[in-house]
């Protein structure tokens, strides 16, 4: 049985997931200008700086952030993973056979090497502290992603209806 913290952390990889595609959907620049999206402008004004920082991080981290996200709900909610890659190859570990002296464990299958990589590249198990560094510091992100785009909501949305809001209040005389 799952923890409710367990439960919440799966909600968030699965949230996650779905803000990568919905990104990359909003994202695309189309055929004629993807290859300036990949890029910052830093001669621009601020607001397109922040942009910009906001693409160019969403862009260039979306197939990790993806992973950990399907990763991080696959760790909970293992069964539809493993029923979806059932229906491609088989996941069952095998079972031990004789050879002789001893016994040996028979060769994984694609499904179980598939299963355990999920694990592995969630974690960055896979090729020392090189890549677990990296890990780190590519898992600042999404706050970088977060705070960005609260800055461009905020300057968008929040900005004009204080200004609307001044304006009504305290620039218009009362009529008392």
């Amino acid at each position: 049985m799952e923890s409710t913290g367990m439960t919440a952390n799966a909600i968030g990889g699965f949230l996650l997931a779905a803000l990568c595609f919905t990104g990359i959907i909003v994202w695309w620049p189309g055929l004629g200008s993807w290859r300036r999206a990949l890029t910052i402008s830093a001669s621009a004004g601020w607001k397109r700086f922040v942009y910009d920082l906001h693409s160019v991080v969403g862009i260039w981290t979306f197939a990790i952030l993806l992973m950990w996200g399907l990763t991080g709900g696959y760790f909970v909610f293992p069964q539809p993973f493993r029923a979806a890659i059932t229906l491609f190859t088989p996941i069952t570990v095998p079972a031990f056979q004789s050879a002789g002296r001893g016994t040996v464990p028979r060769a994984l299958t694609l499904g179980t090497r598939i299963l355990r990589g999920f694990s592995l590249a969630h974690y960055g198990n896979f090729a020392g502290w090189g890549v677990k560094t990296l890990w780190v510091i590519l898992g600042l992100a999404p706050a970088v992603l977060f705070s960005t785009a609260l800055l461009m909501w905020s300057s968008r949305v929040l900005a004009p209806a204080v200004q609307r809001l001044r304006r009504r209040f305290v620039d218009e005389p009362s009529d008392r």
